[in-house]
């Protein structure tokens, strides 16, 4: 295969890739901010800036969790793309196989991954549990596993 075709192909789905990320993210983290505010309004003393940190220590989480789905949209639209513009029609008809430009996707998808399961997801852990003990410091949550109310006593999991 052509390296400058390959590495074409690559540039342009690591741009989309990271487009549909952030995009992605962003939309996360907006509705895990109202989320927050909505259960830190029961509360008194919780102020703006612990929820932002609060939104901030959870979206590597979810990162991790919408990562395979960023993949495959990002796929979709890479193809789409390309399918749109003619340029996949261009390298069938000079006679590439339809391998040759997947091959590039594949290679960034497994990179990708590789860096998520090895460096992302401790670093995403590590926030979560962070997350965790300034919720209980903040006063969103209690650590009391058990909650007594009118109804019995109830575990909290």
């Amino acid at each position: 295969m052509n390296l400058i075709l390959f590495r074409y192909i690559l540039k342009h789905f690591i741009v989309i890739f990271f487009a549909t990320l952030f995009v992605l993210t962003a939309i996360i983290l907006l509705f895990d901010t109202i989320e927050l505010l909505r259960s830190a309004s029961k509360r008194d003393g919780v102020e703006f800036l612990d929820i932002g940190v609060l939104a901030l220590l959870k979206s590597p989480q979810m990162i991790h969790i919408i990562l395979p789905f960023v993949a495959l949209i990002a796929a979709l639209i890479f193809f789409l793309k390309f399918s749109r513009s003619s340029e996949l029609i261009i390298m069938r008809a000079v006679g590439m196989s339809v391998w040759n430009f997947i091959l590039p996707i594949v290679l960034a998808t497994l990179v990708i991954g590789v860096f998520d399961m090895t460096i992302f997801n401790p670093f995403a852990a590590l926030t979560a549990k962070k997350y965790e003990r300034l919720e209980e410091t903040v006063g969103m949550t209690s650590s009391n596993p058990f909650n007594w109310s009118e109804g019995g006593l109830w575990l909290l999991m």
